[in-house]
């Protein structure tokens, strides 16, 4: 049974939050449309089998869709510590799955047009459901649900398809065109296989398998576009040396 491993996690949320906070810190274009106020909400943990143990996807589901969503025209992301502030304020933190009602109250106060939040599943066969809903706040109607099904151990993927899914459903409800050159489209592809590939090479750290752990970093640096995640890129360049001259080390 595959169970989330703590490398992986960390690593949604060291990759992600700190776009969140960057991208409230954007001042809006004033010739540009308004854009679209958009608050992520953690998911519900919602697995049939080894629930404790994947009780931190919770978080890093919300906090890899907060990555994706960010920068993304017409989309303005709520800053997490507010977002934070608000739920303590409603008392919705503790409340476990928060319902459409409670969502749109959060998003009145956060000045959000849509709250997403969902339900993660994994069933005893490792398959992973993540079911996301787009509530609007005027009217607290879910507006737009989006599915995504994968292997339990490949959050990343699954996640990334479903802010490109979400993203697309909510430009088509507030009239938002999204343009896609070719060449954007590929560096995104690229970012995506290399937070991938770093991710698997933190498991197969945490697995003891430094052979794969090489393997995975050099994937890494091979995808990775020259300007991205340049503390990974060194990170990774250090862990290929270190596992190179010492097969054995294995624990960073």
């Amino acid at each position: 049974m595959p169970r989330p491993d703590s490398s992986l996690i960390a690593l949604v949320l060291s990759l992600c939050v700190p776009a969140a906070s960057a991208a409230a810190q954007v001042p809006p274009d004033p010739d540009s449309p308004q854009p679209i106020v958009v608050a992520v909400i953690d998911f519900t943990n919602a697995s049939l089998v080894d629930h404790a143990a994947f009780g931190p996807a919770q978080a890093g589901v919300a906090a890899l869709l907060i990555g994706e969503l960010h920068g993304q025209p017409g989309i303005q992301l709520v800053e997490r510590e507010r977002l934070d502030e608000v739920l303590d304020e409603l008392d919705l933190a503790r409340s476990g799955r928060i319902g459409a009602a409670g969502a749109a109250r959060a998003g009145r106060l956060l000045g959000a047009r849509y709250v997403i939040t969902g339900v993660i599943l994994i069933d005893p066969g490792g398959t992973l459901r993540i079911d996301a809903r787009a509530v609007e706040v005027e009217t607290a109607a879910v507006a737009h649900t989006e599915t995504v099904v994968g292997e339990a151990d490949d959050l990343i993927d699954a996640v990334t398809r479903l802010g490109a899914r979400l993203d697309l459903g909510l430009a088509l409800h507030a009239g938002t065109p999204r343009p896609t050159p070719s060449d954007t489209m590929e560096s995104v592809a690229r970012r995506r296989r290399a937070d991938l590939s770093y991710a698997r090479a933190l498991q197969r750290e945490d697995r003891r398998d430094p052979v794969g752990a090489l393997i995975m970093y050099r994937a890494f640096l091979e995808a990775c576009p020259d300007d991205y995640a340049p503390e990974l890129q060194a990170r990774a360049r250090t862990r290929i040396a270190q596992l190179s001259a010492h097969p054995d080390d294995s624990a960073g």
